[in-house]
């Protein structure tokens, strides 16, 4: 829900497709987030909605989360999902699989779900991380967005200079992503690799901020890039511009259109492709 309230903050259009729990915390998030400006599509299932609570520390710009799981989640709620994206998607849409699979929920989820939306003409990205993950990237998903810790869990060994989250992106296209997107460091930056080339997009240092949402960010403003068909390194600007604008606003606050463009102009952001072998 998050990338689509930044997408539609960049003025992009958005549909958000929801499992919501029957219990007071899925019928508090119901009542935000019909609030937002873009179509959603909630289906109501019995058992306990997932929450994640953050405390932020203004002092130090650190993040505590509460995070408490969802429960009664059965594999035939996703149905649901395929049904509303049988009726809404059309050839060249980009469908955004999102979040961790919940307990009951089969491994094999994404790698259903992703290629429905390529039978439907879709392109498909995910952003998640685990096995759910690994089993997806044999059904060749369009990107594959995950943070730097991910994807030291992914692969179980460290990942802590570019050339490390570079070998590891590369794997993951081995293994059949077309594109892999990661959050690198303390999320001040991202790396992109594709069949084209490599890019590293360093943010600008911001005093103070939050970690919350800048990875949503992040993606909304690429995908933005994407449908507009902007040139790479305009549409990783505009990326990483939305990024920076949610790290200086805490409460996974999105930027509109005209804020990330003006923050662009003023911040210093680099885009470099990497040419090395």
């Amino acid at each position: 829900m998050n990338i689509s309230r930044a997408l539609s903050r960049l003025e992009r259009r958005t549909h958000g497709i929801l499992l919501l729990g029957d219990d007071a915390i899925g019928r508090a998030y119901e009542a935000l987030i019909l609030e937002e400006a873009f179509p959603i599509s909630i289906a109501r299932r019995q058992g306990r909605t997932r929450s994640n609570t953050i405390i932020m520390d203004t002092g130090d710009g650190s993040e505590t989360h509460l995070i408490e799981e969802s429960e009664g989640v059965p594999q035939e709620s996703f149905e649901f999902v395929v049904e509303t994206l049988r009726k809404i998607t059309t050839p060249d849409d980009i469908v955004v699989y999102a979040g961790e699979l919940p307990a009951e929920a089969y491994a094999t989820t994404y790698a259903w779900l992703t290629g429905i939306a390529h039978e439907l003409g879709a392109q498909a990205v995910l952003v998640t991380s685990g096995e759910p993950l690994e089993l997806a990237l044999e059904t060749k998903p369009d990107l594959v967005m995950l943070r730097q810790v991910e994807v030291e869990a992914l692969f179980n060994r460290p990942v802590r200079v570019y050339e490390d989250v570079v070998a590891c992106a590369e794997e993951m296209r081995a293994r059949g992503a077309d594109r892999v997107l990661i959050i690198t460091g303390e999320e001040s930056g991202a790396a992109l690799v594709t069949p084209d080339g490599r890019w590293l997009v360093d943010l600008p240092e911001l005093e103070k901020g939050t970690l919350s949402g800048v990875a949503d960010a992040l993606l909304a403003g690429y995908l933005a890039g994407r449908v507009d068909r902007l040139p790479l390194d305009e549409t990783l600007e505009l990326a990483a511009a939305s990024a920076a604008y949610t790290s200086a606003h805490p409460g996974n606050e999105f930027g509109t259109l005209d804020e990330v463009e003006s923050l662009a102009e003023q911040e210093d952001i680099t885009i470099a492709e990497d040419d090395r072998e």
